[in-house]
Parts: C-alpha cells; sequence; structure tokens
C-alpha cells in the first residue's frame, strides 16, 4: 500500500497531539507516551526515501523531546551538525535549561527556514 507524504505528516503530527504542551522545563506531564512506543511509532511512519539518516534522527528526537524523554532525544541530536539536528539540540538545551549550551546550537542552527514561516 503506498501511503502519501500527506497521510505520513497526519501520523507524525497525531503523534504529537498530547493533551497540554511541553513546558520550558524538564518537567513531566500527563499524556505523554513512553520513549520505546515514540521509537516505534516513529520507525513505522516510511518517512520516505527522500530523508537522510540524519532527518530520520532529528524526526525522532522531535517526537522524543515532544513527550519529555530529554535524554533519549539528546542521544539522536548531539552528533548532527545539519541545521535542523541543532536546531532541535537547542530547543532541548532551552527546555533543561541550559541557557548557554542552547545559545550556542541557536547560533550553529544559524538562519534556519523555520524562523521564516508565516503563521
Amino acid at each position: 500500500m503506498v501511503v502519501s507524504t500527506q497521510d505520513r505528516r497526519t501520523a507524525f503530527w497525531r503523534l504529537l497531539s498530547t493533551p497540554e504542551p511541553p513546558h520550558l522545563d524538564q518537567g513531566s506531564r500527563a499524556g505523554v507516551l513512553p520513549a520505546d512506543e515514540i521509537r516505534e511509532i516513529v520507525g513505522r511512519l516510511d518517512v520516505g526515501p527522500s530523508l537522510t539518516e540524519g532527518g530520520r534522527g532529528t524526526l525522532g528526537a522531535v517526537a522524543l523531546l515532544y513527550h519529555d524523554h530529554h535524554n533519549e532525544a539528546h542521544d539522536l541530536v548531539q552528533d548532527l551538525t545539519d541545521p535542523d539536528g541543532c536546531l532541535v539540540h537547542a530547543i532541548l538545551h532551552r527546555r533543561e535549561p541550559d541557557f548557554w549550551n542552547a545559545s550556542y546550537w541557536f547560533r550553529r542552527a544559524g538562519d534556519h527556514p523555520v524562523y521564516r514561516v508565516v503563521m
């Protein structure tokens, strides 16, 4: 069965659906999934051949961080140097809060395209 790009995006956004958004700290909140379950869901997303291995790690890190699994997310982004990996790494350290390290990774992310998204 062929799964459309839109279906994959929808599945990923469903994964990030929690009763409340993450807090700017490392605290846990109700409604988050266990790390193993997140890894399994992300592994099944079949995000397509255009996504690099680093991109797959970044996608997994976003889901893990969104569900308050800081250490597991950090394991996935700590060696990534592309702008996406650096941005997730920055957000992760901002939530710790490790402001010095967060600002280092925000600088490494540079002028990331996500900053230009107009809502």
